[in-house]
């Protein structure tokens, strides 16, 4: 934690790009931080103690830059619904506005991402985390979890992976979905993660809690797993 916290969160996100690091880019180096260093180090042929000397930090930020422009890595701010994030626009390009948000789709529709914006007037964010966690025949979910900020759901529906995460706001509750073909897992599990991570809402400070109706959920799974929550019918 010698680094300032700011440089923390960009070495926390390039270890995401490198597919070392898959937890919260927070700022904070504990314990799955260092094995992510180590990690990082063992698979480039150093001595994995998880502590990087100048020259493997080089490595390590040119190894995550190559990775991002490889990707086509731009933020981008969605007006639609004040949601910003990480975005491959070298995977994905904009093909229009839906109720929700703006989606954008790769060349062959196999990934599909949508920013989503519901006011809570219309669905409480803890009626739409419920919702949106609900299993049919044709849709699992493998992870969920929630708290007064925001909620994350995983799974597959319809065979397709999905990766949902949404924000509390004061007047709606905000985020996007990732969907893709299973056979893209390899990628897209890792950059479900960096985008949730780079998550920011241009939002009024959040609604009161409701502490007594947080349901206590149980993870299934990892929170790696799939980009579109489709919207249960």
């Amino acid at each position: 934690n010698a680094f300032p916290e700011d440089t923390r969160t960009v070495l926390q996100f390039s270890l995401m790009f490198t597919d070392d690091y898959n937890a919260l880019a927070d700022g904070v180096f504990g314990r799955r931080t260092y094995e992510a260093f180590q990690a990082f180090q063992r698979r480039r042929g150093y001595y994995a103690n998880g502590v990087l000397s100048e020259r493997q930090l080089a490595a390590l930020s040119a190894e995550s830059l190559q990775i991002m422009e490889a990707m086509g890595i731009e933020a981008r701010d969605d007006t639609r619904t004040g949601v910003s994030l990480l975005i491959p626009t070298r995977m994905l390009r904009p093909t229009g506005m839906t109720d929700r948000g703006v989606r954008w789709q790769s060349e062959d529709g196999s990934v599909e991402l949508e920013t989503l914006s519901v006011p809570v007037q219309e669905t409480p964010y803890l009626d739409l985390f419920e919702r949106l966690s609900v299993e049919k025949s044709t849709r699992r979910v493998t992870y969920k979890t929630i708290n007064n900020r925001f909620f994350v759901v995983t799974g597959q529906n319809r065979g397709r992976r999905f990766y949902l995460r949404l924000q509390r706001g004061a007047r709606a509750t905000t985020g996007f979905s990732l969907a893709w073909e299973p056979e893209l897992d390899a990628a897209l599990k890792r950059v479900a993660v960096i985008m949730s991570n780079s998550l920011s809402v241009a939002l009024p400070r959040v609604a009161p809690a409701e502490p007594e109706r947080v349901p206590r959920v149980e993870p299934a799974a990892p929170p790696v797993a799939a980009w579109s929550a489709p919207k249960p019918s």
